[in-house]
């Protein structure tokens, strides 16, 4: 359903925003195929997105892309999380002491402090 509302949002988007974007390069000196093939593709985006939008709200159960998707934000949740400011030894050194944190070191064998 997500997957859905985020596809059928970028539909809307391009419809809504493209045509006042690509008018404005009607009156440079473009070539005339470049400005032609930037409306052809912005009209194709606009059918994808739609036609997706509505084919995985149509789904019986969740979509294949959907189970993708969901994936791919938990590897960004947990790859933010592992490069937050504080995150790693630091932080343990300030939540259970630095005798604690030396005691971990040393258990699993690694001579940094």
């Amino acid at each position: 359903m997500t997957l859905a509302a985020v596809l059928f949002l970028g539909a809307v988007l391009i419809g809504a925003f493209m045509p006042k974007v690509l008018r404005r390069f009607e009156s440079t000196t473009l070539a005339p195929a470049a400005i032609l093939a930037a409306w052809i593709g912005s009209i194709a985006g606009l059918g994808f997105f739609a036609v997706s939008a509505v084919a995985i709200l149509l789904w019986p159960s969740h979509a294949p892309a959907e189970g993708l998707s969901e994936a791919l934000v938990r590897c960004f949740t947990a790859f933010q999380h592992a490069m937050a400011p504080g995150s790693g030894s630091a932080r343990c050194r300030r939540s259970c002491g630095y005798r604690a944190h030396r005691r971990s070191q040393l258990v699993l064998g690694s001579s940094a402090t």
